[in-house]
């Protein structure tokens, strides 16, 4: 029994290796409306089609959703005519005949906000750093589909570098696709881009090319397309207007739909959403990009409609799905929202992001556009959310060379996401307008860069902040958990110590004082179990060499003996309240990965960069590893690579930490129950040094600043335990002079004393019941050997 607990006591560091490993592979949905969306001054439809952009009779497959390079109008997408006719028949509006876009001179769009150097002395993920007058991003456009061809933080940057690259959030993706038939297509994901909209049950594509623009420029950042009749009529005016909010990471993006002509039209809007952030490093940890949608869940458990519910998420490669061919532009699953699940709790959706460790993007309703509840209440409801698809273009070249299904993993692992948003059909009266504007948010996951934006705030958006790995991990990663240890690390950093590495080692420190009377408790009761049974190995064998032919009387014999010895197994559970602990260690270690806070902070003021000038980048971002030396170059460790990423400098923490964990464990295992064999004792020797080799190499590439709570953990814990033996044994100590001095009748008073504490209670309590049970057992056995009358 005391050997089972020892290797439980020391594969307890293994397993919270082994569930943080799983980061990222278990899946967990969150879809929001069901309902279909109308925008103001429109009256709702029936249906809500979902169009798609249609291909050229003859021409080389072209992707649903994905803006080509060559653009197509008038014609309705394959597949789709039993859902539009469905749409014409339930209204009385017909079709308009020969509805085209209008297209217009080739043009350089102009970008809107700036590329602002920091203040000096600042650091560019620093929360804490006021914000000089000026806007956080710059924007480049692009004419297809009015999109965004790159978005660009003025203030952030990849690297603690500031004269590198500006952080990208947001950038238009360009591929060529060889054929085996020898032929090439091109394909561009481009985000927010207005892919098209169906009039009166006819799907436009309004992406256009580079060379015949459809969205022409009438300012920065505003853009308009005209719809024509067969007659050369206009018949609909769509207008985009991007208004940066000064001070914040987000865009209101602003779009109407105005109805020209002197009847009814019905207008359903269809445009790309959100796109993966393109220099997003898989590194330690592994792939933690996500789909995250905020849902408002259906009128029985929000009957006001303001709770927003962003816990959940959806990994990036499940996102992915299961493609038809290599690219991602054809599909086999079903699309985001609307689900089963969704259309029964009648939840819709306020936000859908794109969103990896420390950024996301994501696209929100902005309920001042819209009209309130009838309750008067803001209504929540992102509009253009009635249906979320999901368009993955491989970042890379087909290394086959040929676009056919096979290797699918490889795209999934290189794909660029982008979602798409289908709204509702609605109707627009003669002369009136639509509107279907959204929010863009661009910047960090960190609740004062996003609530910094009112409307962001309104929409809930606040829920991307979330400290947690998903996976098995998810049931110890309560969020009001971690969300106070979060509070708590702020506290320290902004107002007692003033630099996060020495907040994070305070943290561990408070931690482990709150939890100091559990580990106490536990790792007493395991070494005095451990003492008392190798005290009573001797008697142990005897019994089993006297009664080894005869279990049931061994049994009862060694029960016998346990009794007078005042020994109980119950006291090897001491190792289970050191498993209760770990709900606490698991949600410190998912909250400070995920703090975005740590990111570019330099450890203890910056003291080796002030050295050595700035070029010695030594713990200079806690966010990353602590790079000791740089070694100019990267290779992988196969197996491990795919959870750490590629080795690109010597590190110094993850070696300490095999050290400190040597230690550890010479204080953490308890004294030696029973006499173990040679294979036995090989087995532990081999475990301890798996533990300190397997888990350093494991953190080799950790951030910084988790490296440092495993130090500050394990060195602590090292110091805690030696208190707790010393302590141990001065107490047993004093029981054995009390009791040589007062004789055997004080042991019993001894042992009742000091007074028992809360779990001691719960031990005795196990006691009596076992005690009881062995009772009724015995009087059981006696009632079958006594004859019956």
């Amino acid at each position: 029994m005391a050997a089972g607990s020892k290797i439980a006591k020391i594969a307890l560091p293994i397993v919270l290796v082994a569930l943080t490993a799983l980061v990222g592979y278990t899946v967990f949905k969150s879809t929001g409306s069901t309902s279909p969306a109308t925008s103001p001054n429109t009256q709702p439809s029936t249906a809500a089609p979902i169009a798609a952009v249609p291909q050229t009779p003859g021409a080389s497959p072209t992707t649903p959703n994905v803006p080509p390079t060559t653009s197509v109008s008038g014609a309705v997408a394959p597949g789709l005519a039993p859902a539009i006719a469905s749409v014409v028949a339930a209204s009385p509006v017909a079709a308009i005949p020969g509805l085209t876009p209008r297209t217009w001179p080739a043009y350089a769009p102009l970008t809107v906000g700036s590329l602002q150097p920091p203040q000096a002395g600042s650091s560019g993920g620093s929360a804490r750093v006021a914000t000089p007058p000026g806007f956080e991003m710059q924007i480049e456009f692009t004419p297809l589909g009015a999109g965004i061809a790159k978005l660009q933080s003025a203030r952030l940057f990849d690297s603690i570098q500031k004269s590198k690259q500006h952080e990208v959030l947001q950038k238009m993706l360009a591929r060529s696709v060889a054929y085996s038939d020898g032929t090439s297509r091109g394909y561009k994901l481009v985000p927010m881009a207005v892919l098209g909209v169906t009039v009166n049950g006819v799907y436009i594509s309004l992406t256009g090319t580079l060379e015949e623009p459809i969205w022409q420029q009438s300012g920065p950042g505003q853009f308009f397309a005209i719809l024509a009749d067969g007659q050369g009529k206009d018949t609909v005016k769509l207008t985009r207007t991007y208004e940066l909010v000064q001070g914040t990471y987000s865009v209101r993006v602003l779009q109407e739909a105005i109805n020209l002509t002197e009847l009814p039209i019905n207008l359903a809007w269809r445009q790309a959403g959100a796109m993966d952030i393109p220099n997003a490093v898989i590194g330690y940890g592994g792939d933690v990009r996500r789909l995250r949608i905020g849902t408002i869940p259906g009128p029985a458990a929000s009957p006001d409609g303001q709770f927003v519910d962003g816990a959940t998420f959806t990994p990036h490669d499940t996102v992915v799905g299961t493609p038809l061919d290599r690219l991602g532009l054809q599909w086999s699953d079903p699309p985001i929202h609307p689900t089963t699940r969704t259309a029964e709790r009648g939840e819709k959706i306020a936000w859908v992001a794109l969103a990896n460790r420390y950024f996301a993007t994501a696209v929100y309703s902005l309920a001042d556009r819209q009209p309130k509840r009838a309750d008067g209440k803001p209504d929540k409801e992102l509009k253009l959310a009635a249906t979320v698809e999901r368009v993955a273009l491989s970042r890379e070249e087909d290394p086959y060379g040929t676009n056919v299904i096979g290797n699918e993993s490889e795209m999934t692992k290189n794909a660029a996401l982008v979602t798409v948003l289908q709204g509702a059909v609605g109707t627009i009266a003669p002369g009136a307008s639509a509107d279907y504007s959204v929010g863009l948010f661009a910047g960090p996951v960190s609740t004062n860069a996003i609530t910094g934006d009112k409307s962001a705030e309104a929409a809930g958006l606040d829920g991307l902040v979330l400290y947690s790995f998903g996976g098995p991990c998810v049931v110890c990663t309560f969020q009001s958990l971690t969300y106070t240890l979060r509070w708590y690390l702020g506290i320290l950093h902004d107002y007692v110590l003033k630099d996060w590495a020495l907040a994070v080692i305070f943290l561990v420190l408070t931690v482990r004082t709150i939890l100091h009377p559990v580990t106490k408790w536990s790792q007493a009761n395991l070494q005095r179990f451990g003492k008392q049974m190798q005290k009573l190995a001797p008697k142990q064998a005897a019994l089993k060499e006297k009664y080894g032919d005869d279990p049931k009387r061994l049994r009862e014999e060694t029960a016998r003996l346990m009794q007078e010895e005042k020994i109980n197994y119950l006291q090897a559970l001491g190792c289970l309240p050191m498993f209760l602990q770990m709900p606490v260690w698991i949600a410190l270690y998912a909250m400070i990965y995920f703090t975005y806070e740590l990111r570019h902070e330099g450890a203890f003021f910056g003291v080796f960069q002030a050295v050595s000038g700035g070029r010695w980048g030594f713990l200079g971002d806690l966010a990353e590893p602590d790079r000791l030396i740089s070694l100019g170059f990267s290779f992988p460790i196969p197996m491990l690579s795919s959870l750490i990423g590629r080795i690109d400098a010597i590190n110094f923490l993850p070696l300490l930490l095999g050290v400190v964990f040597y230690y550890q464990q010479k204080y953490l295992s308890p004294p030696q129950a029973t006499t173990m064999s040679p294979e036995m004792e090989t087995q532990q020797k081999i475990m301890k040094v798996m533990m300190v080799i397997l888990f350093p190499l494991m953190m080799y590439n950790a951030p910084a600043a988790l490296s440092l709570y495993f130090v500050a953990n394990s060195t602590l814990g090292i110091i805690e335990s030696r208190h707790i033996r010393k302590h141990v044994e001065r107490e047993d100590k004093f029981r054995e002079e009390q009791e040589k001095l007062l004789g055997p009748a004080a042991k019993r008073k001894l042992l009742e004393q000091p007074k028992r504490g809360f779990f001691a209670r719960i031990q005795d309590e196990l006691q009596r019941r076992m005690a009881a049970a062995e009772d009724l057992r015995k009087q059981r056995d006696k009632a079958k050997r006594q004859p019956r009358k």
